[in-house]
């Protein structure tokens, strides 16, 4: 009876504070045209990029540069990385054999991209892992290229060959979106993320 009666407890500072937040949740549904809280934290992580995990999908799996069944399942040894992604689903063996596709298709498009700039000379290019491309030379310097497709938009660094290449002094990471072939510079990283602090 109490539990029923609670109302009737409230002084009227609570009951001018219920009602003033019941108004500023409304205006916030309405401002973004949605009818339930469930549809306004959507709408919320859609527009500040929070998601919660990403789903694995044949371009996520090609974002990492993953090409085997055994490959993923030692990823996930990764906490860090494991806890990106849903583990509502598997990836299933063509999933791979798809990634490898835009993988090499990725790599070939950069290539081909780079032969085509002046400052470039791909002569004794050699391909020293999956996604690594060696013996490139940059106005006359050795410069190491990770390469990835990027056709959802997103590139996931995960193997240490790729984290130890860029971590030289001469590397570059070139990315392949499906509508054109570019490098990712250290600056589109920074206001992509908004990072703005990070350690030394």
């Amino acid at each position: 009876m109490l539990y029923e009666q609670k109302h009737r407890l409230y002084d009227d500072e609570e009951i001018l504070n219920n009602i003033k937040h019941a108004d500023q949740l409304k205006e916030l549904l309405r401002h973004y045209n949605v009818k339930t809280v469930d549809e306004l934290h959507t709408i919320i992580e859609k527009q500040t990029g929070d998601s919660k995990l990403l789903p694995v999908t044949r371009q996520i799996i090609a974002s990492l540069g993953i090409t085997s069944i055994e490959e993923w399942t030692k990823a996930l040894e990764d906490k860090n990385l494991a806890a990106l992604f849903s583990h509502e689903s598997t990836p299933t063996q063509d999933m791979f054999v798809f990634a490898q596709t835009l993988i090499q298709k990725a790599k070939k498009r950069v290539i081909a991209h780079l032969s085509t700039l002046e400052e470039y000379n791909l002569t004794d290019l050699d391909e020293t892992a999956v996604t690594i491309l060696a013996g490139v030379k940059k106005d006359d310097r050795d410069v190491t290229i990770v390469v990835r497709p990027a056709y959802d938009g997103t590139v996931i660094i995960y193997y240490q060959s790729e984290r130890d290449v860029l971590d030289f002094v001469d590397h570059e990471l070139w990315v392949d979106t499906g509508k054109d072939v570019r490098r990712i510079t250290f600056g589109h990283i920074l206001k992509k993320t908004g990072i703005r602090r990070f350690p030394i």
